[in-house]
């Protein structure tokens, strides 16, 4: 793991750009479930260790513990991973008083809006912790999904990455689909280019 994080906080450097990504990390006999800033500097700027563990990840990874904001380029960017988009009074209390200007949700979810997908669940339903978490915080919050993943090869309707900014419509990556998203947080406009 650690061999694929220098590569990429080498390739940050090269192409002097920032990086998050999620990977293993360890720390002393803990392992964790994290998520890294990389620094077009070719370093690691911050991380986050997720505390909202799943059932069956509490099997293999240890708890973290606190969450706070990383100032990047004068603006504070917070991250809620995965299911901790549900723990929005924790995620608040954590981040109090300063709130983030940008939060980043890293996951492995059902496309958004279940209403283009032929999925069976309620879409508003599951559509409201991330839009309360944005319009509480007043912060854009950019879901980063992805369409594929070792563990549930044969799911479908996965990605389909959302990005909410307070007061404008939820902007949608397609769902299945291997892309890259390219935001403007001023126009609230998203480019989409496939690879």
């Amino acid at each position: 793991t650690q061999q694929a994080i220098d590569f990429l906080a080498s390739s940050a450097y090269q192409a002097r750009v920032n990086i998050m990504v999620g990977a293993l990390t360890y720390c002393d006999d803990a392992i964790y479930n994290s998520y890294l800033l990389l620094g077009h500097c070719g370093t690691l700027l911050s991380h986050w260790h997720k505390v909202g563990l799943t059932a069956s990840e509490r099997r293999i990874f240890s708890e973290g513990s606190g969450r706070s904001n990383y100032s990047l380029n004068g603006l504070d960017i917070g991250v809620v991973i995965c299911r901790e988009i549900d723990d929005i009074d924790w995620f608040l209390n954590e981040v109090s008083p300063d709130m983030p200007d940008i939060i980043i949700w890293p996951g492995y979810m059902e496309a958004a809006p279940r209403s283009l997908s032929s999925c069976k669940r309620n879409h508003v339903a599951d559509a409201k912790a991330p839009k309360a978490l944005s319009d509480a915080t007043n912060a854009i919050l950019i879901q980063c999904n992805w369409p594929h993943a070792l563990n549930f090869i044969g799911d479908k309707d996965m990605g389909g990455s959302q990005i909410l900014k307070p007061g404008h419509a939820p902007l949608y990556m397609p769902a299945n689909k291997v892309c890259i998203g390219i935001y403007d947080t001023l126009e609230h406009d998203l480019g989409v280019v496939d690879i």
